[in-house]
């Protein structure tokens, strides 16, 4: 599962919530476990990327991720799961 939005409430129950965060990380079910594993967090500003997203589409391809649409200021990106190596399709 990637990104994803607040839905205007504190994950954390923090005082002070400024609600309306997407977020752009990467998380795995594992199965056997039934437990959440992240499998990638986000990434600093300064760093290409996917871009914090929400309603996103994505699919495994060849050890790729690929994700399309979503809502935010993202574009079509992918990360290779081999190297960790993120790629602009737009």
């Amino acid at each position: 599962m990637y990104g994803g939005h607040d839905g205007g409430f504190s994950r954390h129950g923090q005082q002070n919530y400024i609600p309306g965060h997407e977020f752009e990380e990467l998380w795995a079910m594992e199965l056997d476990t039934k437990r959440w594993r992240l499998l990638h967090a986000s990434l600093p500003d300064d760093q290409p990327g996917p871009g914090k997203r929400y309603l996103a589409a994505a699919a495994a391809v060849d050890n790729r991720i690929l994700l399309y649409g979503g809502l935010s200021q993202g574009q079509g990106d992918g990360i290779d799961l081999s190297s960790n190596v993120h790629t602009d399709t737009a």
